[in-house]
């Protein structure tokens, strides 16, 4: 089962962004490693957020373990308000071929495309097709379809992931030598 899950957060120091995420969440362990460890602090049972500064260009891209796909939504309204910036999530599942593409500019949720798999109907759906058509999905050619009509093909396909991260000129698989990974462990509460 494979999950490819990034969040970009553009023009903004890395040590600001894990700042102000302090403030929603209760944070641990930290330490800078050069290759990133996914299972990092789940042998005490807490979570991992995982940080690094691209520098061509400037964005934080920051790798999540959720325990939902909106969970974040509003962290992310938040960030690109309080840093008058762009916050992208890519999300795309690929055993069920759920996918997300979401776009935050200055405290807005400019665009948001969420795609299902539907076991009990054998097919994808788009359940949530919000705002308006952007440059990037006409610099691409994409087409999403209205909200709630069934996806005849992975319409937010793996592809489609990497092309709308190298408009924005964050990857695919974005490598720079400088960067070095943060590893954050994220407390989970014990009700």
């Amino acid at each position: 089962m494979a999950t490819y899950e990034y969040v970009y957060i553009e023009d903004v120091d890395v040590q600001e962004i894990i700042s102000f995420m302090e403030g929603f969440y209760c944070f641990g362990r930290r330490e800078v490693i050069a290759e990133p460890n996914e299972m990092q602090y789940y042998e005490a049972g807490n979570r991992l957020f995982l940080f690094r500064q691209l520098t061509e260009p400037r964005w934080v891209e920051v790798s999540i373990d959720m325990d939902e796909l909106y969970e974040l939504d509003e962290i992310y309204r938040r960030i690109s308000e309080r840093f008058s910036t762009r916050v992208l999530f890519l999300y795309k599942q690929t055993t069920s071929a759920d996918a997300r593409v979401a776009l935050f500019e200055n405290g807005t949720l400019l665009r948001s495309i969420h795609q299902v798999y539907m076991p009990h109907l054998g097919d994808l759906r788009i359940v949530q097709n919000f705002g308006n058509r952007m440059k990037f999905e006409e610099e691409l050619n994409l087409e999403f379809p209205t909200e709630y009509r069934y996806a005849t093909t992975d319409t937010i396909s793996r592809t489609d992931i990497n092309s709308i991260m190298q408009v924005f000129g964050v990857g695919p698989y974005k490598t720079d030598a400088a960067c070095e990974y943060i590893h954050v462990e994220v407390i989970k509460s014990r009700n």
